[in-house]
């Protein structure tokens, strides 16, 4: 169990890529070090972020370099994971892990304040996403009460009003569409958070962009292995003919 003076604060990224990283390790191989040559695919502030996950979950050594836990979670039996994960949260987390199921959001931020510092706002309720959704993954019980609340989907309801006729006018024209106002409006995942993108250049005959928007954890492995494959083989395309 981690103590007081080595408690690392809980990660703050997005649970559904974490899970990605794990069962890309299963199918490819636990690296040499979890590094930013082995994330080179993510911006370097993402990295970081990942990086310090790894660390906080006792996964990693603070030199990146892969510890037994991170070797029996990614190459063991991927139905085996939940439980193991479980184990992990419970060990490096048991604050959190330990709160009563009819525990606040208050509570769960006044432990992440008090035990392990976190005071920036934005950050402690990404803490709060990436612990609801790995608890769910682990099947741990947690209080219902801490869940992050879900936005509306349907139309909102507004009070009646007096409605006015706005005076004709012309209409905007559209602005046309370029590569950066697709790269800034580009597709999300089920989560809101960007879509992977690859940009692979063929010299003077142009580019080809591909958008992932899949969920990775949901393919079987022969088609997770075979869609990376294919990406990878587009992108040597590129590389071999720039």
């Amino acid at each position: 169990m981690a103590d007081a003076e080595t408690a690392k604060p809980p990660p703050y990224i997005a649970a559904p890529r974490f899970n990605f990283e794990i069962a890309r390790m299963g199918n490819e191989g636990v690296p040499d070090r979890v590094d930013k040559r082995y994330l080179a695919g993510m911006a370097d502030g993402t990295q970081f972020q990942y990086r310090q996950a790894f660390r906080s979950l006792g996964l990693t050594t603070d030199d990146d370099r892969p510890t037994s836990l991170l070797i029996d979670l990614a190459g063991g039996n991927p139905s085996d994971r939940p439980e193991l994960f479980g184990k992990i949260m419970v060990d490096r987390y048991p604050e959190l892990t330990g709160l009563p199921l009819d525990a606040s959001k208050d509570d769960f931020f006044a432990v992440l304040l008090d035990r392990y510092g976190a005071t920036s706002d934005v950050q402690r309720r990404k803490m709060l996403t990436f612990f609801v959704a790995a608890a769910d993954y682990a099947r741990l019980p947690i209080s219902p009460h801490i869940r992050p609340t879900k936005a509306r989907t349907g139309p909102r309801k507004t009070k009646g009003r007096r409605r006015t006729k706005a005076p004709a006018s012309r209409p905007a024209k559209a602005a046309a569409r370029t590569p950066e106002t697709r790269a800034d409006h580009g597709a999300q995942d089920a989560n809101g958070s960007p879509a992977e993108r690859r940009d692979i250049s063929f010299g003077d005959a142009g580019s080809v962009s591909i958008d992932v928007n899949v969920h990775w954890l949901d393919l079987p492995d022969e088609k997770f292995t075979e869609l990376r494959k294919l990406i990878k083989d587009i992108e040597a395309l590129g590389d071999s003919g720039s």
